[in-house]
């Protein structure tokens, strides 16, 4: 059976604009992480670097690199965070899963990412190798909504484009705490700890930033022509709210995020 796997295929532009949810997030986990200003700190999976440009300004005296497998979004992070102001930040074209050794860092995120990556142990090792002795990881995995996953399977089973979709793996994988623990110890890295986050409900406004916030990280566009992209996220968003029984005016998303810190 050959399976139709996702090609990543990210908007920067269409991401740094609508990804609100993420950037707060990230920065709310970050508020633990007490910086002494001089750290050297390596973010997984930067994408269009606002948090990596965010975490920089914290460590003026220190250096940030951000790392990220779509050559795409590294150029789009390069051109929108240049160096004339941005002294101590740099950003580099590559998958976690296939770096060796970028240097000793006293900190390594990474942050709506890792739920992405299918190999985590290697990913883990590969951090782990990345690490100083007594440094430090931050990372976060968004859990699957149930809500959500069974709406995209419902659409994608449309007659207009599920043949698109046969045999299709979005390429999303969700982890459980103690699993996920469990390659924590087995990587060297058992002295993190993997929890899951309360449950947090958020809104989105209206129909339109719904939409875009679901449009900057939705696997399931990339195998979708064009043409079908719209109609796809219309369908999408009303069997969502379908499942969730509630209507266009009160849009929400409930989140459940896997923190290992």
């Amino acid at each position: 059976m050959i399976i139709n796997e996702p090609k990543v295929l990210w908007d920067p532009e269409h991401y740094f604009k609508h990804s609100a949810t993420q950037f707060g997030h990230a920065t709310g986990l970050l508020k633990n992480y007490h910086f002494k200003g001089d750290e050297s700190i390596l973010d997984v999976g930067c994408g269009d670097g606002k948090i990596t440009a965010a975490i920089a300004n914290l460590v003026p005296n220190g250096k940030v690199i951000g790392l990220d497998k779509d050559i795409t979004t590294i150029k789009f992070a390069q051109a929108k965070f240049q160096p004339t102001n941005h002294h101590n930040l740099s950003f580099l074209h590559g998958d976690v899963t296939q770096i060796s050794e970028l240097g000793k860092f006293d900190l390594i995120v990474s942050f709506s990412c890792l739920h992405f990556v299918k190999d985590q142990y290697t990913a883990l090792i590969n951090i782990r190798n990345n690490l100083k002795e007594n440094g430090h990881i931050m990372l976060m995995l968004y859990r699957k909504c149930k809500a959500q996953w069974d709406a995209l399977n419902k659409t994608s089973a449309n007659k207009k484009w599920y043949h698109y979709f046969e045999n299709y793996d979005p390429g999303y994988y969700e982890y459980q705490p103690v699993p996920y623990q469990q390659l924590l110890n087995k990587s060297g890295l058992g002295k993190f700890k993997a929890e899951f986050t309360v449950e947090e409900q958020i809104s989105y406004e209206n129909l339109t930033t719904f939409a875009n916030f679901i449009k900057g990280w939705l696997p399931h566009l990339n195998i979708l022509p064009q043409e079908y992209h719209d109609e796809f996220l219309s369908l999408f968003i009303t069997d969502y709210l379908s499942n969730l029984n509630t209507s266009i005016n009160k849009i929400t998303i409930p989140f459940v995020r896997l923190v290992i810190n």
